[in-house]
């Protein structure tokens, strides 16, 4: 039997919406977080009832391929983290270290080094946590 897309093994899920309440837990500036496919369906997000969140994670896959495309053009090496710095808050976008999956949260204005670091740590854990499991 084949294996389920990413977005509905059971496995990724699991492990996805555990990382995001830890990351609701470690950053409350996150307003709103999503961790998506490369092609733009969402795994889980936090809070779960977070409205537009679907939405969010397509517009987030366009963005994240846009600025993996920036970066390769401009030979800058890896993309690590796309950045929207706005007058209210900000989004910070960043992949799945090793998986064809990226993070985008809506974060308060004013925290957005905060968040950043406690982005990169949770989505660190999640790599290791993925890896572990045996998910593909």
């Amino acid at each position: 039997m084949s294996e389920p897309p990413p977005h509905r093994d059971p496995r990724i899920v699991d492990a996805v919406t555990a990382a995001l309440a830890r990351l609701g837990a470690r950053c409350p500036a996150v307003e709103v977080a999503v961790v998506l496919t490369d092609d733009g369906f969402q795994i889980a997000r936090h809070p779960t009832d977070a409205q537009g969140a679907g939405r969010l994670a397509s517009m987030a896959s366009a963005l994240q391929a846009l600025g993996e495309a920036i970066a390769r053009e401009l030979a800058l090496g890896e993309q690590r983290h796309v950045l929207i710095d706005a007058a209210e808050g900000g989004v910070l976008l960043r992949r799945v270290e090793g998986w064809p999956f990226a993070l985008v949260a809506v974060v308060a204005e004013g925290n957005l080094a905060d968040a950043l670091e406690s982005i990169d740590d949770v989505l660190d854990e999640l790599a290791t946590t993925l890896a572990a499991s045996g998910a593909e």
